[in-house]
């Protein structure tokens, strides 16, 4: 019977749009060789605006209290369109799809360390950079079809991007936010991955864009328009049902002018960066007392031609979740290098939460 045939009000239409607040907070306690012990504190709420079920718009804020100050960064702001199931165009500020560690694993209450891994935690900076601003295209395509639940289809994801690039500081590349190019070229790249089954994946990503300042007087005095080349490979395995084994493999490139002050003596310059991650869960004893706990080991290397660079580190932690959402962390880094400030043994201890 219809609705105004049965005397009941009809149901309330949806509304347009949507506003949502998600995000996470951690409170952090560290301990490093040779440095003061430090609390840390950080924030980083994410806000969504939806309109209809085309549109969305995403900002994501950084809070870190450092001394005696409040420092806010704005992760990323974009708008996102959603075209069809396969295809979704985004435009602003993103986070680069160099991996998947920055998208996926960078929020405290889900990466397994209170820490990044080293190629990403390094004293000089990341070695590849960690947003851009432009307009990237994404979407997802299933490979076979589901016809059975327990046999879920294999998922192809591609991300194509085009953005302003890295920038150029002291005649040096920089990977701050490039906000107004600073050169006529723009950067490109993109990510593919193949996912055979749920929580497995493997794939691949790249980049190219010049940094140099040349066509506006900086610092670099050259003719030649400089190039940064970066690739990444990738992996996110689970085995049965309580091992995770995950990483990234990253290769960068660079052109750059001889500047024996900044101890660069070549003209091309190169970094290698690795980590890998295995995670056991402690569920797999079905003993209540420790099916909350996790065991995690990474280990993380870096290989630089600036000042012959190299650095390894291991991380050893032990999680206990007390839900879905909420994690406190404690682990230990043991650290080795031909560069002091990579040798500092640290203790973390992290509460985390996503909300």
């Amino acid at each position: 019977m219809p609705p105004e045939h049965s005397g009941e009000p009809p149901a309330p239409k949806p509304p347009d749009s949507n506003f949502l607040i998600k995000g996470a907070a951690s409170a952090t306690f560290q301990a490093q060789d040779h440095n003061n012990n430090t609390f840390l504190a950080l924030a980083t709420p994410v806000f969504f605006w939806r309109y209809k079920d085309r549109f969305l718009y995403t900002l994501k804020l950084a809070f870190e209290l450092v001394n005696d100050d409040t420092h806010v960064n704005v992760d990323f702001t974009t708008i996102n369109y959603v075209m069809n199931d396969y295809f979704t165009i985004r435009a602003g500020k993103f986070i680069l799809p160099l991996g998947f560690w920055r998208e996926k694993m960078v929020q405290s209450w889900i990466n397994y360390l209170p820490n990044a891994p080293l190629p990403y935690a390094l004293p000089g900076g990341p070695i590849i950079p960690p947003a851009d601003l432009g307009v990237d295209i994404r979407g997802a395509i299933p490979l076979t079809h589901c016809h059975n639940p327990n046999k879920p289809a294999m998922v192809l994801t591609y991300d194509f991007w085009v953005g302003n690039g890295p920038d150029e500081k002291d005649g040096n590349i920089h990977f701050g936010t490039n906000y107004n190019d600073n050169n006529n070229n723009k950067a490109f790249g993109g990510r593919v991955s193949f996912r055979p089954w749920p929580y497995r994946e493997i794939g691949i990503s790249g980049m190219r864009g010049q940094w140099n300042n040349n066509h506006h007087g900086g610092h670099v005095s050259s003719k030649k328009n400089l190039y940064y080349n970066a690739l990444v490979f990738e992996w996110d395995w689970r085995l049965w049902k309580y091992f995770r084994f995950l990483g990234e493999y990253m290769w960068t490139q660079r052109d750059a002018v001889i500047n024996p002050k900044e101890d660069i003596f070549s003209r091309n310059i190169f970094e290698r960066g690795v980590w890998a991650q295995a995670s056991l869960d402690m569920g797999l004893t079905h003993t209540a007392i420790l099916e909350n706990f996790e065991l995690i080991a990474r280990y993380g290397n870096v290989d630089s031609d600036i000042h012959k660079r190299k650095c390894g580190q291991w991380s050893f932690g032990i999680d206990y979740y007390i839900n879905n959402q909420m994690i406190v962390k404690a682990s230990y880094d043991v650290n080795h290098g031909n560069v002091a400030s990579t040798r500092n043994n640290t203790f973390w201890l992290q509460w985390a939460y996503g909300y």
